[in-house]
This record gives structure tokens, sequence and C-alpha cells, in this order.
């Protein structure tokens, strides 16, 4: 598929229908069905008019324009969920003062909007409020983009129940967006319940930790406290031994006196 801007330089100023319109401020569906044909604006334009497509002007008759195109049209308020891109309507720009605005949709849900200068294909946060369907399938017009949504769609069908199709719309947006809130809150609800679990776990094994440390504490401490009355008693035996010593050493000194003397009086007693 082929990605117009109604903002191009080339047909920017050129008039819509018979309007004073330009092609850059009113050509925005105009631009989406050249996109889904790959005929340039100023032709399919053209096409239209001769084809008597316009109404008011500047007003496009999608019959006219699907018998133009030799296919057939379709509007619906309902997501299709077609395999094939087709044409939104939404009211994003009604802030700015523009009610209506059409876009392409394609069938992975995102869009490619006319309004842009470079168009192409990224995420769709508009809200959508109708869809027009021109049937044309054909491969060429399809995006070759890969479904950057694919897995989100599987996820979502597996997981939150959700089944979305070909496509997602904004209201299914939405839904698919409140749906993951709730697992959120959910998963978030069990993880605090797990934390809650393996906090208690974690203070039951410190406390056991805390036991088998004040034990084995308590039993350095009382060792400590055996080797302390050791040491006590083994400086009470020094000190005991000291003063058996020193009571020795002067008996040893009396003995020694008393044999002196006794030496000197034998010797006085031979003479």
């Amino acid at each position: 598929m082929k990605y117009y801007s109604q903002k191009d330089p080339r047909w920017a100023n050129n008039n819509l229908g018979f309007c004073k319109g330009k092609f850059e401020i009113i050509a925005c569906y105009l631009t989406s069905i050249s996109m889904l044909t790959e005929i340039e604006p100023p032709e399919l334009n053209r096409r239209i008019k001769v084809a008597g497509g316009y109404s008011n002007g500047c007003m496009i008759n999608s019959q006219i324009v699907a018998k133009e195109l030799k296919t057939f049209y379709n509007r619906t308020k309902d997501n299709p969920k077609v395999d094939y891109p087709i044409i939104a309507e939404t009211d994003h720009y009604k802030r700015v003062g523009f009610k209506q605005h059409f876009f392409v949709l394609l069938p992975d849900g995102r869009r490619v909007d006319p309004l842009d200068f470079n168009p192409k294909p990224e995420y769709n946060n508009y809200n959508i409020v109708s869809y027009r369907d021109f049937h044309i399938t054909s491969k060429k017009t399809m995006s070759k983009k890969k479904d950057i949504t694919k897995e989100i769609k599987k996820a979502s069908k597996k997981y939150l129940k959700v089944d979305f199709g070909k496509r997602i719309s904004s209201a299914e947006d939405k839904k698919a967006a409140k749906a993951i809130k709730t697992l959120y809150n959910s998963v978030e609800s069990l993880m605090k319940e797990q934390s809650k679990i393996l906090l208690k776990s974690k203070r039951d094994e410190a406390e056991e930790q805390m036991k088998l440390y004040k034990t084995k504490y308590d039993a350095v401490v009382r060792e400590n406290e055996i080797l302390n009355e050791t040491k006590t008693n083994q400086a009470k035996e020094i000190t005991r031994l000291k003063a058996v010593n020193e009571k020795n050493a002067e008996n040893s000194a009396v003995v020694d006196a008393l044999i002196f003397v006794y030496k000197v009086i034998k010797a006085r007693i031979k003479k």
C-alpha cells in the first residue's frame, strides 16, 4: 500500500471536488481512499468528479466511488475485523475544530494518518466512531509491515480471555487496558502476599539463626569463664609455690647455719 499525505506539496493546494477547500485541509477521506487504491489524490479527485461522486461541491459519495473502483462499499459502527486495510472515522481532532477525520486502519490495528507530512503505520490511539470498508483486498494494497500486535493479541486471548480478532479498535484498546490493569492489580496483590510470606519465612529463619548464634555465644562465654577460672587457680598455685620455695629457702639457710655451728663446736672439742 502506498502512503499519501494530504499535505504533500505536489497537491496540498488543490481544490477538493468542486469546492474551494484545499487538499491539505479537507481531503483526509479522499487521501485515505487513495492509499487503499494506490491512485494519487489528484487523479482520484478527477475520476470522482467525472463519475459524479461529489455532492454539495465536495462531499464524497462513497457508493459512487465504490462503483467507479469496481468494488462495493459498507459503513458500520462495529469493527468488521477484516484482514485488509479499511478507513476509520475519528473525532480525535474535534477539540481543535474538526469534528470528523478519516485515516487508514491496518489489519494489525495500526493507523496511517493522511494528515501527517510523512504518513506511516503507527500505534492507533484515536477514538474510532465508524468504519468505511471498500473491500479492497488486493495483496499489493496490504501493509507488508510485521504485525507488531500479534503476540499481544495472542497473549490477551490466552491470559486475559479477550479475543480481538484481526484488529484492535479504540474500544477494544480500552477493554484490553482495563483487563491488563485488573491482571496487574491481581499480580501485585499476589506479589505482596508472597512478600509477606517470604518475609515471615526469612524472619523465622533469622530467629532460628539467632538462637543458634546465642547458643554458640553462651558456650564460648562459658569456655572463657572456665579458662579464666583455670588461670586464676594457676595464679594462686604459682603464688603458693613461690611462698613454699621462699619458706624452704629460709629453712635451708637455718640448716646451713646450724651445720656450720656444729662443725665449729666439733672442731674445738677435738682440740
